[in-house]
């Protein structure tokens, strides 16, 4: 105890404050999150998500090959990040762009449809009038 040191205030708390922190220091190592998951934790994560499906249709979904697994000895193993991935290519928003699309591209048929209509009664129209009026030449004629 017969060292003594002199310092201002804000050096002093530097010098504890990185001593204190030595002595709480732990090595923290990267948690990795473990990315298989068994038939039953596959189940598990799609009903947290909202995706429930029964046992028997993933089981089908398996076997179909419509769902990402492997197999592990007798096992199905998921990979996490292939399940929830293939959860969301299933879903579709819920203002389905292509239906606006199709919707739209059906109007324009409908409508090019009347049109050519409208200019075909025209033609037939203009072609019975042409047909009913006669030219000077045939009133000459029929005298």
């Amino acid at each position: 105890m017969n060292n003594i040191i002199v310092a201002e205030e804000h050096k002093l708390r530097a010098i504890v404050h990185d001593e204190v922190s030595k002595l709480f220091q732990t090595k923290q190592t990267p948690k990795t999150e473990i990315d298989t998951m068994t038939l039953s934790t596959t189940l598990a994560l799609l009903t947290e998500y909202g995706y429930i499906l029964s046992k028997a249709k993933l089981y089908k979904l398996t076997a179909s090959g419509n769902i990402p697994c492997r197999k592990f000895g007798q096992k199905l193993v998921f990979s996490r990040k292939d399940i929830l991935q293939w959860a969301e290519n299933q879903t579709q928003p819920k203002n389905n762009q292509s239906e606006v699309l199709s919707i739209g591209a059906i109007l324009t048929k409908f409508c090019c449809n009347v049109v050519l209509f409208v200019l075909l009664m025209f033609k037939i129209l203009n072609i019975n009038k042409i047909n009913n009026t006669t030219s000077p030449q045939q009133k000459h004629n029929k005298k």
